[in-house]
């Protein structure tokens, strides 16, 4: 399957059974990238909650 994805692109549906079109080509693929997908969400989300926790204190603190 790898071999006709490197040549004809990932299946139409891809979408709906794979976290990218990559990972259709080899299902170890897939088990790595879909954790690692989730960190990154987990990251981003903890990123914004600590900004916004810290621009809150510094809008407090021009406010005294």
């Amino acid at each position: 399957m790898r071999e006709r994805n490197d040549h004809a692109g990932p299946p139409v549906n891809w979408q709906g059974n794979f976290i990218s079109a990559y990972a259709n080509s080899d299902p170890s693929e897939d088990i790595a990238k879909s954790p690692a997908h989730l960190f990154h969400i987990v990251d981003a989300r903890n990123d914004k909650i600590l900004w916004t926790v810290d621009r809150h204190d510094e809008l407090e603190a021009e406010g005294d």
